[in-house]
């Protein structure tokens, strides 16, 4: 017998109280990206100070991702809208300016008749432990990637790749060109700033 038949609830959960007590982000849209329920670990995950009722009807884009993913968002509901599963990474910004990596997995929502209604993504912050896992691994070497194709400026990329290391893979990140023996370019960042 289970704790929840102990206490009397019976075997069948409904929904609200699965998704109002998962430690993972549960956001739904409809077809435009525009929300219809956030359960609230999504709103203590992109650090909104109102309650996840609160979100229905805003935009999928307002919850605050970075300026570069938010055409990977875009991408996220292109791919999901036409029947597709999409994983990847994201960055949000939360309203204090820090960053939080999200592991993300969205599919379709589809009603009774088998139409796509709208998009389920279900999400988790990217923590150091999680990075050693192959697929965090890869996202991180993903998310590196985009930010060394965005610039040719080499100060610019080089502290975009470090920023995307520290704090949340990272205390300390430290990147050194050398030409032979001779330094030419050093990046670093640390939490502390």
């Amino acid at each position: 017998m289970s704790a929840w038949d102990e206490a009397g609830l019976g075997a069948y959960l409904p929904p609200e109280t699965v998704l109002g007590q998962i430690e993972a982000a549960v956001v739904v849209t409809d077809r435009q990206s525009n929300l219809r329920y956030a359960n609230a670990y999504a709103a203590k995950l992109f650090d909104f100070p109102d309650a996840p009722e609160r979100l229905v009807g805003r935009s999928l884009l307002s919850l605050g991702f970075e300026e570069e993913d938010l055409g990977r968002a875009a991408e996220l509901a292109k791919q999901v809208l036409r029947g597709r599963a999409w994983d990847g990474t994201l960055v949000a910004v939360r309203p204090g300016g820090s960053r939080v990596f999200i592991r993300a997995q969205a599919v379709p929502l589809r009603d009774p008749s088998g139409s796509i209604d709208g998009i389920v993504i279900v999400g988790r912050r990217a923590t150091r432990h999680s990075s050693q896992q192959e697929g965090d691994r890869i996202g991180l070497l993903e998310r590196i990637g985009e930010r060394l194709a965005q610039s040719l400026e080499l100060d610019v990329t080089l502290r975009h790749v470090a920023e995307a290391l520290v704090p949340h893979f990272a205390d300390h990140c430290f990147i050194d060109l050398f030409q032979g023996e001779k330094l030419i370019r050093r990046a670093q960042i640390n939490a502390g700033g």
